[in-house]
């Protein structure tokens, strides 16, 4: 649940809003997007299932349409249905978002210039999506087992101080690709990070249990 919600509050989805959500798989993240949406209030939720058992679902926790079509007919009828596109789009199926990057960018725009550097941005954000779940796992465990600077520590580098280092070096090396592949350099950093911080906290454990 808190993954497809953590996707809708990305999204920024509002009230009044049109949200297409992409994937229904046997995880339900897809269907806890949908919930999601709901929740925020969004009043059209496009769910594209091919399955009608997960289509039932979608419709009962909140979906109010269905596109099953794929490739270029399923975008027509995604715009068709959303009347010339979303106001967001909650991506619920994994780095296979890559092979379909430029056409879920062209939802929202036609602008060839824009749909390209979306698409590259889309590109490097979703090839660490992986180390991104490794991360938050190291996190719960963190907070968890009340190690609260380690909980810390992680929260406020991926997307905070060792984001902004990586961005600052990167611009400078390797300009606009530096810039865009900024956060999944940071994602690795902060996961080396938190398995450092994760063996500390095993030979810390060990220490106390060899002076009990």
């Amino acid at each position: 649940m808190a993954t497809g919600y953590h996707a809708a509050r990305v999204a920024n989805v509002q009230p009044g809003d049109s949200v297409i959500v992409l994937g229904d798989g046997a995880v339900a993240v897809g269907l806890s997007a949908i919930i999601a949406a709901k929740l925020r209030g969004a009043k059209q939720i496009i769910s594209t299932s091919r399955h009608a058992d997960r289509e039932a679902l979608a419709h009962e926790f909140g979906a109010t349409d269905n596109v099953a079509e794929r490739d270029e007919e399923g975008i027509k009828k995604l715009l068709d249905v959303t009347r010339g596109g979303a106001d967001a789009v909650l991506e619920c199926v994994g780095s296979l978002l890559i092979i379909f990057a430029r056409p879920v960018i062209a939802l929202f725009m036609n602008q060839p210039d824009i749909v390209n550097a979306g698409s590259y941005m889309l590109l490097a954000t979703i090839i660490t999506t992986p180390v991104v779940g490794i991360v938050l796992v190291y996190t719960t465990i963190f907070q968890s087992i009340g190690n609260v600077w380690g909980a810390f520590i992680m929260v406020i580098a991926r997307q905070g101080v060792v984001y902004f280092l990586v961005l600052e070096l990167m611009k400078i090396i390797l300009s606009y690709h530096g810039i865009v592949w900024s956060q999944a350099i940071s994602n690795v950093i902060t996961c080396v990070i938190g398995f450092l911080i994760y063996e500390k906290s095993l030979d810390l454990k060990d220490k106390i249990k060899d002076k009990e």
